[in-house]
């Protein structure tokens, strides 16, 4: 039974070595979705080729297996798969897009904090509050600017912006806070 199945997938994720990892990759080529996504949200890749399969399951469209597909991707710490996962904030299905945004801030790094800042402008409410709550965990000079010029643009999302910046407590986020208060976006 499916129950058995995924709870055997999950303590098979637990083991720790490469031996379970490989395993687990194995998984992700089986005919159940759910089995595949359970694996995918329980593997770290650590070569290429199994990199090269969580990729190619991105155009699957399966939003449950692109989901766990880009946090697994994520997982790599690598920042040649900012594009991928980028392109799936931007538009993927609606649980996929909130994934890869959560991906994108677990993967970090610069590369990270720029397709973070690129989401701002995105009409998705959601994925927008999502990014601009990543950008703030970061609270790096380079997030806070980002957030800042999205909160300071004319966008109707600069309220989601707001919110997130407002928990930045730096005298450049109190400028533009109290710019934005007395004379409203530009």
């Amino acid at each position: 039974d499916i129950d058995s199945a995924t709870a055997a997938v999950y303590a098979l994720a637990q083991i720790p070595g490469d031996g379970a990892q490989a395993l687990l990759a194995g998984l992700i080529d089986t005919g159940d979705a759910r089995i595949r996504a359970q694996a995918l949200a329980n593997l770290r890749p650590t070569d290429d080729a199994t990199a090269a399969k969580v990729v190619a399951l991105l155009a699957g469209g399966d939003p449950n297996l692109v989901a766990s597909a880009v946090a697994a991707l994520a997982r790599t710490g690598d920042a040649r798969y900012v594009p991928q996962i980028l392109d799936v904030a931007q538009r993927g299905p609606a649980h996929a897009r909130y994934a890869a945004v959560a991906a994108l801030g677990e993967l970090g790094g610069p590369d990270g904090v720029r397709a973070l800042g690129e989401l701002l402008t995105s009409s998705d409410r959601a994925v927008v509050a999502t990014a601009a709550q990543a950008l703030v965990n970061f609270a790096g000079a380079d997030a806070r600017e980002l957030l800042i010029d999205a909160a300071l643009a004319d966008s109707a999302t600069s309220s989601q912006v707001i919110s997130a910046l407002q928990q930045l407590r730096s005298p450049d986020v109190q400028v533009a806070l109290l710019e934005l208060a007395q004379h409203g976006s530009p």
